[in-house]
């Protein structure tokens, strides 16, 4: 057993309201209660900002009452503070030896040692033990048991410190206005007033959005999580309902709604550099129903008018649509021995980039009823943030482009801005019209041509319309792929007009690996491959004889098998596929069964054909 000394560290996250006791009838009903009388003490108010205040006030006195505070603790693995105590005693031991040579400190490091060793293989299994049992206790809990299993096995890797000073400052360039846009003329959008204009929300369409509001998210600046909204009662519910009703026929909301907390996620790269994080925001609840509303309204609308190349964040679309699409081409092309030419294209940040003038001139080039227009410039005006770092919250700074990831309007709109480029690029069309294509998921673009010139053409029309809306395009992440039956020549670069892009034989695309051979064996191997990492990360949960066999099959259907079959609606599997899919399962399925007892007396782990047994 390896040991070493570490620093145990404490202190507790930020104080979030314990909203696990909304689950308890008791605490419900008086949390319901509790919200009435505080509402009947205080009158509804004519103007949005007092209104919004006293009813901001009621939700947070009401929780401070009756649910209060929950500090949540980093729980502590094995090794505790008796552990470290011991090891430390034996290190000190074998200092004393190493330093006199003595027999005697040889003996003494020795017995120090056995007992550090004794002491934490005890404290090591005690602890598997007990980790093992809170599993099994909440084996019919599927949410807790694999809350559980997820923080038992996180891999998240700990950011370097980056101070608020460096935060700000990338923040506050990137969402700065760029001054003049090239080729789009910098002219004031005058919102006309519309005869065709969208009601305010029923209270129907209110509560249904309310009702797909999910439970166990994180909460905005105002510290409203959705349960402090959803389980108020009726009282609560029609206030925030005459809230809503009376920004929506205003078109003015609070301040406060303006203003979101970015929280920086690492997506790889190097974690002292702020360019490689993506911004997330937090916004408060009410302002998000509002804008689930508005989104709902707006897709009416935007989904008969979408080109059929987008898959993203649409209804009954997705990235296995893309996937699907992008492998069709590719397998026929093979088939009937037709090259193509592919550019897997990649913006820089490009939800944060948008240009907001352009956008609203898309919405009324889309024809999307002037309310909305309007409405969705409203949560865009003035939007400000704050930046949450492992020192503490930032300044406020301002929002002049971009979209925010984490608001419900920010794909919809990010589809519409997008959407316009292609269109006005003339890259839109069918393929019984044209031999260029698009495959999108988002922001995820594969353009496809038959031959590089066209190719070339196509991605500066591209360019062209995509940088008028504030999309600057990646060439460095941005690949180039010719797919062929033929041998292709083994360049490492290829020139596009006055883009210079990297030629690959296989690029990963919306998570599958794309090649130039076409072989879809190489997927099904990295995707084994996947799985046997999910398959070892949970292996201890497989094989612990304190976790009965139902739980173990529940652990592996949920984490593990999704791993190994994710886009399997668009596999092609040969022979060798199926075998080798098959044998993963098996050892899995081996592993959860574990060894049996024969008749002779002997422990043996169970052939294929004896699994069902």
């Amino acid at each position: 057993m390896r040991m070493k000394v570490v620093k145990l560290t404490g202190g507790s996250r930020k104080n979030r309201w314990d909203v696990e006791k909304l689950n308890h009838t008791r605490h419900n009903d008086e949390y319901k209660k509790e919200m009435r009388k505080k509402l009947e003490t205080r009158e509804e108010e004519i103007d949005i900002e007092e209104e919004w205040k006293n009813l901001k006030e009621s939700i947070m006195d009401t929780a401070e009452t009756v649910l209060g505070r929950r500090t949540t603790r980093k729980r502590k693995e094995w090794f505790d503070e008796e552990c470290e105590k011991r090891t430390e005693a034996k290190n000190q031991a074998r200092n004393r030896w190493l330093k006199t040579g003595n027999l005697k400190d040889l003996e003494n490091y020795k017995e120090k040692r056995k007992e550090a060793i004794k002491h934490c293989k005890h404290k090591k299994e005690s602890w598997i033990r007990e980790l093992m049992q809170e599993v099994e206790v909440n084996n019919r809990d599927s949410r807790k048991l694999y809350e559980l299993i997820k923080h038992r096995n996180s891999t998240s890797k700990k950011t370097q410190r980056i101070d608020n000073k460096r935060w700000e400052t990338y923040y506050t360039e990137l969402f700065r206005e760029e001054k003049e846009i090239t080729g789009r003329k910098k002219e004031k959008v005058e919102m006309e007033d519309s005869n065709n204009e969208d009601d305010a929300p029923s209270y129907d369409e209110y509560m249904e959005i309310i009702a797909q509001f999910k439970t166990k998210k994180a909460a905005g600046p105002d510290q409203t999580s959705n349960e402090l909204i959803k389980q108020g009662g009726h009282k609560l519910l029609s206030r925030v309902y005459r809230i809503l009703v009376a920004v929506w026929e205003s078109e003015t909301m609070p301040e406060e709604w303006k203003t979101g907390l970015l929280i920086p996620l690492l997506k790889k790269g190097d974690p002292t550099q702020c360019s490689n994080y993506r911004g997330i925001m937090l916004l408060n609840t009410t302002y998000k129903i509002l804008t689930s509303i508005i989104r709902k309204r707006l897709t009416e609308y935007t989904e008969t008018k979408l080109g059929e190349y987008q898959n993203g964040f649409r209804k009954g679309k997705s990235t296995i649509d893309a996937i699907h699409v992008i492998s069709q081409i590719i397998e026929k092309s093979y088939e009937y021995d037709i090259e193509l030419h592919i550019l897997f294209i990649d913006f820089k940040q490009a939800f944060d980039n948008i240009n907001r003038r352009s956008l609203v001139e898309e919405m009324q080039q889309m024809q999307i009823p002037e309310k909305l227009i309007k409405l969705t410039k409203m949560t865009m005006d003035n939007s400000r943030a704050r930046i949450s770092t492992t020192e503490d919250v930032t300044n406020e700074i301002n929002i002049e482009r971009g979209v925010r990831q984490g608001d419900a309007l920010s794909t919809t709109l990010f589809n519409i801005a997008l959407d316009g480029a292609i269109k006005a690029a003339g890259l839109d069309r069918p393929i019984t019209v044209s031999s260029t294509q698009v495959i999108a998921y988002a922001d995820d673009i594969a353009l496809i041509t038959r031959d590089k010139k066209s190719l070339g053409a196509a991605l500066q029309k591209l360019v062209t319309e995509t940088e008028k809306r504030g999309l600057q395009l990646n060439q460095d992440k941005t690949k180039y792929m010719i797919v062929s039956r033929r041998k292709t020549d083994h360049i490492k670069e290829t020139n596009l007009g006055s883009y210079t892009f990297k030629k690959v034989e296989n690029f990963k695309y919306l998570g599958v690996n794309v090649n130039e051979k076409n072989e879809r064996s190489a997927e099904i191997k990295e995707r084994i491959q996947a799985a046997n990492k999910a398959y070892w990360k949970y292996q201890r949960y497989l094989k612990d004889h304190h976790i009965n066999r139902a739980t173990k099959i529940k652990i592996y259907k949920a984490a593990i098998r999704p791993v190994a079959t994710y886009t399997a609606e668009t596999m092609r599997l040969t022979t060798t596929d199926e075998e080798n899919l098959g044998i993963f399962e098996r050892k899995v399925l081996r592993k959860i069964a574990g060894p049996r007892r024969t008749e002779e007396g002997e422990y043996r782990t169970l052939m294929n054909h004896e699994k069902g047994t």
